[in-house]
């Protein structure tokens, strides 16, 4: 696998390309209309991500023959040898792909829920749509789908972020 991976996941790959911002990489929501445009995004660094027969055998893209999410990914990862090593997991913004940044617990004050505020300890903020994240339920479902992925653990299940 060259380091790193960026992509450009087609518009009907919605959750494809959430999982793989999950993952830590560089992924683009588009609409891949025409050739000019996949050797663009191919200057550019990244490898298209479709379902749309019209690209199927063009280079630079990357054919999506399943239309299960967790398949996709397994079958991305699977694809371009992407291991466990080659991700960084909640590093990246699922809504709009831009960076996290650990923020201090009072910088969030007001911007979550009360309850979270109090039980959680660490934080991290979008540096473009300023979305909060934190370590609650919704991470660890997808800490489970990640090992299935890559087929072992990634966290301890008695360590307890907060």
């Amino acid at each position: 696998m060259k380091e790193p991976l960026a992509f450009a996941v087609d518009r009907m790959l919605g959750r494809l390309c959430k999982w793989m911002r999950i993952l830590g990489f560089d992924s683009r929501y588009v609409s891949v209309d025409s050739r000019k445009q996949i050797e663009d995004f191919r200057k550019d660094g990244r490898m298209v991500l479709t379902r749309n027969q019209r690209w199927r055998n063009v280079e630079g893209v990357f054919f999506i023959s399943t239309d299960h999410p967790m398949e996709q990914v397994k079958q991305v990862t699977t694809a371009l040898k992407i291991h466990r090593g080659h991700t960084a997991p909640f590093t990246i913004c699922i809504r709009c792909n831009n960076p996290l940044k650990a923020v201090p617990k009072e910088g969030v004050l007001g911007l979550v829920p009360e309850h979270i505020h109090f039980t959680m300890k660490t934080f991290h903020m979008c540096s473009e749509c300023k979305n909060v994240y934190w370590c609650g339920s919704h991470p660890r479902r997808m800490t489970q789908h990640m090992e299935q992925i890559f087929g072992q653990q990634i966290f301890n299940a008695n360590s307890k972020e907060g």
